[in-house]
């Protein structure tokens, strides 16, 4: 049986975030939530949150802040969603070369971003949206199957807002299949919009 949560203990506010992904009330609630157990987290939240909503120099200031906060912390904010994984299939495929999930991203203080292989979202779709509000997919090796990820119109897979893919090499993939809304970026370091 797949566990319920990252964050069990959280009487299904880290389940309402997933289910509302957009909504920053739930994650500043989640904040005092975590605040209260003395997790970094909760800055990391706050923080994200305000730079989504600055621009200019601040934003700049923001940036510095987070990544120093993100340097310091991401042990403590990482362990979570390891404990979650270890109690799946996905045991031990998460960040060495050959795994599985190579990492994920956090913006707004959630996991909104997964580099993984297509076999990984395609065998165990469940187990990676429930991490955070996945917004975005970076595919590894997309010849490995990625053409049978398209073509799955599971519910979390069409809440996606961008795939990143590692080349050009991959958009005969792309092509074959109509994604409404999900916007296909290039580059998986430094992805930038593909241009059709």
């Amino acid at each position: 049986m797949l566990p319920v949560s990252v964050f069990p203990e959280a009487n299904g506010l880290y389940e309402a975030i997933l289910a509302a992904p957009r909504d920053m009330s739930l994650r500043l609630v989640f904040a005092d939530w975590l605040e209260e157990r003395g997790n970094t987290q909760a800055e990391l939240i706050r923080l994200q949150i305000r730079l989504f909503q600055t621009a200019g120099p601040m934003a700049v200031h923001l940036e510095q802040e987070i990544a120093v906060l993100h340097w310091r912390h991401q042990r403590q904010w990482n362990g979570p969603l390891h404990r979650f994984l270890s109690q799946t299939p996905l045991r031990g495929e998460v960040g060495s070369r050959r795994s599985r999930i190579r990492g994920w991203h956090f913006d707004r203080g959630c996991v909104e971003s997964l580099e993984v292989e297509p076999q990984s979202v395609l065998e165990h779709s469940e187990i990676l949206f429930r991490l955070g509000p996945i917004r975005q997919l970076r595919i590894r090796r997309p010849e490995w199957g990625f053409d049978r990820v398209l073509t799955d119109r599971r519910e979390d897979l069409l809440r996606l807002e961008s795939i990143v893919l590692p080349s050009e090499e991959s958009l005969p993939l792309i092509r074959r299949v109509n994604l409404p809304g999900v916007i296909i970026l290039i580059g998986l370091q430094n992805p930038r919009p593909m241009i059709q």
